[in-house]
């Protein structure tokens, strides 16, 4: 139930934080591919205990994509953070060490 507080919060949050930034130059303006991405990033995580890698994967690929398509960022970047969190506290350590290093090493790049 905290996961989908957590994760409707976020997507909320992310929304509001989108409409107050102004147009930066060379960001693509806001639209409604942006909104899904921002869907993508946040909203997965209600079931980030249950699928921790499955979730960290459909973030990291809407992280990517956002980042990639140059839209202005949101607090939907945070959907990483608590996506890598999960996949840390859920997966055996030896595991969640090689799928966090990649997702890190691939977020980087």
């Amino acid at each position: 139930m905290i996961d989908v507080f957590m994760a409707t919060v976020l997507f909320f949050g992310s929304l509001i934080s989108l409409a107050g930034v102004p147009d930066l130059e060379g960001a693509r303006p806001s639209d409604p591919w942006s909104y899904t991405l921002i869907a993508a990033q946040t909203l997965p995580l209600a079931w980030r205990r249950r699928h921790p890698t499955a979730v960290l994967g459909i973030v990291t690929f809407a992280f990517m994509a956002e980042r990639g398509l140059n839209y202005p960022q949101s607090w939907a970047s945070f959907g990483i953070v608590f996506a890598l969190y999960s996949v840390g506290a859920e997966i055996r350590f030896k595991r969640s060490r090689i799928i966090a290093g990649s997702v890190i090493a691939l977020s980087a790049a």
